[in-house]
């Protein structure tokens, strides 16, 4: 992918630095861009017995590493507390099996039954936009990221988002009160914990993520970077 190719287009910062590190080869950084997209609740909100804002969210495909067990820890932590800030509130997973059908299981084992936790399977197009645009927070604990969509789609629609610290993530949002050491459960509870805690500081989040997606991952600016990137290559 660095040798062969004129040209090799890289989507993070990060891997630009893992192809001259380890291979040698200079890059072009050209990110992926997001289109915002909104949806008022609906059929999905309907269907789950959810309301807007009375839910946090994380999308993905059920696999160990993306980190889905580590937020139905966290969530059941805070549940066994009895945390005030979670009255009220429902943890949404949305995603599915990826030929993982037995770590499915667990998750759904490790709920217990719990009435606040909603397992919807896949969702896709405007089920996925109904789902992120009416949720309180977006949560992505993952544990290996190149470049997390979902979570540059929540922010372009002005969602607070909470983050596994892993260096993907940082580069999305070099914002680290927004970020828990990835793998530890606990400390996401305690920063669910925070955030929820702080309307002040979710707002303050949304206007920041919003302009943060609207400046660096702008699909007009994207394609016209890439566009001269074909031009000068031939």
């Amino acid at each position: 992918a660095c040798a062969f190719p004129h040209v090799t287009v890289v989507i993070s910062r990060v891997l630009q630095r893992y192809c001259r590190e380890v291979y040698g080869y200079e890059t072009k950084y050209v990110t992926n861009g997001v289109t915002p997209a909104i949806a008022p609740p609906g059929e999905m909100l309907a269907a789950w017995t959810l309301e807007k804002e009375k839910y946090l969210i994380m999308m993905s495909r059920l696999i160990p590493h993306k980190g889905a067990h580590l937020l139905v820890k966290a969530w059941r932590q805070l549940r066994d507390e009895r945390a005030p800030v979670i009255d009220g509130l429902k943890l949404v997973i949305a995603g599915g099996s990826h030929f993982t059908d037995e770590y499915v299981r667990e998750l759904h084992e490790m709920a217990q039954h719990d009435p606040t936790i909603v397992f919807t399977d896949w969702v896709k197009g405007l089920q996925v936009v109904e789902l992120v645009s009416n949720c309180k927070l977006f949560v992505h604990p993952s544990d290996v990221e190149g470049l997390p969509i979902g979570v540059l789609e929540a922010m372009a629609i002005a969602k607070p988002v909470l983050l596994s610290d892993i260096v993907e993530h940082r580069e999305v949002l070099p914002d680290p009160r927004f970020w828990f050491k990835h793998g530890d459960a606990s400390d996401l509870a305690s920063l669910l914990r925070t955030l929820l805690a702080s309307p002040e500081l979710l707002a303050e989040a949304s206007a920041y993520n919003q302009a943060r997606a609207a400046k660096e991952y702008n699909w007009k600016t994207i394609a016209a970077e890439l566009e001269t990137v074909y031009q000068r290559s031939y």
